[in-house]
């Protein structure tokens, strides 16, 4: 059921979806480990928008790289998988305390009450393709969201200029996410 994705990467909510691997199509091998997922991950859905692939390798990568997976979810409006194997997603682990004084969590554009405008747009186009966003209760900052292809306000949208511009905005998130994440080579 991939369209629950469609929907995160239409409406550009900020999703973090770790991912356990197993072998085989359906439940495979449910008791064994495998490293096969990562084709149906960079692909599921339909439409083109930007998702974000994080493979930990151990249990200390993991908790470090899901912090950074919600940033990056946040900084980007996108999905964001965290994959890992069966084996590390289940299995039990002694760990030293992990240092968090460092981190630091990043919403990304998001608006603060007093700067929310009159005319909001949720989907606004940006030379980023990231637009400023709200959380729900937020005075002034509701706005519509479905999984149709909509204008720069939400409102549903089949006009080809409309889509062209939106469709292009979504997509700049790919050259945004690789100035910011300096291991995506385009």
């Amino acid at each position: 059921m991939t369209e629950g994705l469609g929907l995160a990467g239409m409406t550009e909510n900020p999703l973090v979806i770790v991912e356990g691997q197993r072998p085989g199509p359906s439940t495979g091998l449910a008791t064994r480990t495998a490293q096969s997922d990562l084709r149906f991950l960079l692909h599921a859905s339909q439409g083109e928008f930007l998702r974000i692939l994080v493979a930990p390798g151990d249990p200390e990568e993991c908790f470090y790289e899901t912090f950074n997976a919600f940033n990056l979810a946040d900084q980007f409006q996108t999905p964001v998988f965290v994959l890992t194997d069966k084996h590390l997603a289940t299995s039990f682990y002694s760990a030293d305390k992990f240092y968090t004084a460092g981190l630091v969590i990043d919403r990304g554009c998001m608006l603060k009450d007093d700067e929310i405008p009159h005319d909001f747009k949720r989907y606004k186009w940006t030379e980023s393709g990231v637009s400023p966003r709200t959380i729900p209760g937020q005075a002034g900052g509701i706005f519509e969201s479905n999984s149709d292809e909509h204008d720069e306000t939400g409102y549903v949208s089949e006009q080809a200029a409309v889509v062209s511009m939106l469709v292009d905005k979504r997509c700049r998130k790919y050259f945004t996410a690789a100035k910011v994440i300096n291991w995506i080579k385009l």
